[in-house]
C-alpha cells in the first residue's frame, strides 16, 4: 500500500489511483505523533518536501530499525519554485564518489 502525505489538496488526487492521501498543515512532532504507528504498514511513502524536513531525522532514524523501509518518494511542495532536493542530491553524489562534482556541462564556471 501507498501513501501521501501532503499540505495541499494536489496529492489528494492520487486516491484515484488507490492510493491513501494524508492532508495535514501539521508538521514537526505532531506530524511524527500522527504518522509513526503507521508508517512501517506502507510500501512507499509520498511525501512533500517541507513535511519530510519537517520529520527527516526521526525518520531517518525510524527507517533504520526496520528490516525493508518503505520508499520514500519525495516531491517539491506544490507552487515553490525552488527545492533543496537537487542540492542534496549533489552532496549525496559527491560524498559517494568521494570528490566534489562539478555543476554544469563545462563545470561550475560555466565556461
Amino acid at each position: 500500500m501507498i501513501i501521501a502525505i501532503t499540505r495541499s489538496r494536489y496529492l489528494e488526487s492520487l486516491k484515484a489511483l488507490g492510493i491513501k492521501a494524508i492532508v495535514t498543515n501539521e508538521t514537526g512532532e505532531q506530524l511524527w505523533k500522527k504518522l509513526r504507528n503507521h508508517v512501517a504498514e506502507y510500501k512507499a511513502l509520498i511525501i512533500e518536501e517541507d513535511l519530510y524536513k519537517s520529520i527527516e531525522t526521526k525518520l531517518k532514524r525510524y527507517f533504520q530499525g526496520l528490516r525493508y523501509p518503505p520508499l520514500l518518494i519525495i516531491v517539491p511542495n506544490v507552487g515553490e519554485k525552488q527545492s533543496t532536493r537537487l542540492k542534496d542530491m549533489y552532496e549525496y553524489l559527491s560524498t559517494a564518489v568521494g570528490v566534489k562534482l562539478k555543476v554544469g556541462a563545462y563545470g561550475s564556471g560555466g565556461e
